[in-house]
């Protein structure tokens, strides 16, 4: 679709509240897509809203770096 051989995505309750299905403030998904498929991490994280989205994109920058160092 873009054309590029890596995608990162995120998506997740960073707060105030959590959701109208039970899932709560801190659930967090990083992906990334690569050659060699699909890698997803679910995180519990805790803090406020702030602290969260800084987490996660920490987790999400983690995927990248491990696949660009050890996926070769």
């Amino acid at each position: 679709m873009t054309g590029s051989d890596l995608a990162v995505a995120v998506t997740g309750l960073a707060g105030p509240d959590g959701d109208d299905r039970g899932n709560p403030v801190g659930t967090v998904f990083a992906a990334l897509s690569a050659p060699e498929g699909v890698f997803v991490r679910r995180l519990a994280l805790s803090g406020d809203r702030e602290h969260i989205r800084a987490l996660t994109a920490h987790h999400a920058f983690d995927l990248l770096i491990n696949q660009l160092t050890e996926g070769e």
